[in-house]
């Protein structure tokens, strides 16, 4: 295996690690596939997950590059005042176009987890190199089945009940700001370090890079935003059913993937799709 550190980028101040595997017959069907930092975490991802993926895309032929983006990790400050999402998003095309200036390559797999995959998902709609996303945690809306499900388990809970009898509820709060007329506050569609779009953007989004041909797998752990698996055809039913599209819901991880099985899971599930993904032009539709 060959791991090389490396400077990139326009002020040559963006830090990554390149894999580069031997050439084999088949590895140059595979685009390359780009590791983006989740939250603030540094370039090895929650549990080092991006470094296990990355060596084990490695036998099969997969070039990769992990790398942080400015302010985090071993990568120096942006000194111009741009917004966190455009810097990621300029960065990121800068690490594609080091990579096609290093190896050659010129399509690329963007894998991102919660932040991450929102930074993956805003350049992959704007930029037509991507060809691949791996969003893990990602965009979640709540729908029936997941108020269901996430209501309905407390119904049967001794702790919940308890809260209800000692006003300790969020009920109780939300009942008191209703009878003093006080303005409820708004859901903010935030999450973690990123504003999650609406519904609709998300959907329009989606819809546009499975018409341009892009495979997308889509990974979620367990949590109270995302709670069954047919959770995503539910909430984006016009491609939840599109053969480009894989969705994998992993209910026994978590968001940081602490348990070595969810782990494993994760750098499978994403082996076996990236591997295996159809790229041919008919399948991509350029």
């Amino acid at each position: 295996m060959t791991e090389a550190a490396t400077l990139f980028g326009e002020s040559g101040s963006l830090a990554g690690i390149v894999t580069e595997p031997e050439p084999q017959p088949d590895s140059s069907k595979y685009p390359a596939i780009i590791y983006i930092n989740p939250g603030l975490l540094p370039r090895v991802g929650p549990h080092r997950v991006h470094v296990k993926l990355a060596r084990r895309l490695y036998k099969a032929g997969v070039t990769s590059l992990r790398f942080d983006l400015s302010g985090i990790g071993d990568s120096a400050p942006r000194h111009d005042r741009l917004p966190a999402r455009e810097s990621a998003t300029q960065e990121i095309q800068e690490a594609m176009s080091y990579l096609t200036e290093r190896s050659g390559k010129r399509e690329f797999v963007l894998f991102g987890i919660c932040s991450g995959a929102d930074y993956a998902f805003r350049v992959g709609c704007t930029d037509r190199r991507v060809v691949g996303l791996v969003l893990v945690d990602g965009y979640s809306y709540r729908t029936l089945g997941n108020r269901l499900r996430h209501y309905g388990l407390r119904l049967f809970r001794r702790r919940s009940w308890a809260n209800v009898l000692t006003g300790k509820h969020p009920l109780w709060k939300w009942l008191s700001m209703r009878e003093s007329s006080e303005k409820l506050p708004q859901e903010r569609p935030s999450l973690g370090f990123y504003r999650k779009p609406s519904r609709r953007e998300a959907d329009a989004g989606l819809r546009a890079m499975v018409s341009r041909g892009v495979n997308l797998c889509i990974l979620h752990s367990h949590s109270h935003w995302y709670n069954y698996r047919s959770q995503f055809k539910h909430t984006f039913p016009s491609i939840g059913i599109s053969p480009q599209v894989n969705v994998e819901y992993l209910n026994f991880a978590d968001h940081t993937f602490t348990l070595l099985a969810s782990q494993d899971a994760l750098v499978d599930r994403v082996e076996s799709w990236l591997l295996d993904a159809d790229r041919s032009p008919r399948a991509r539709k350029l």
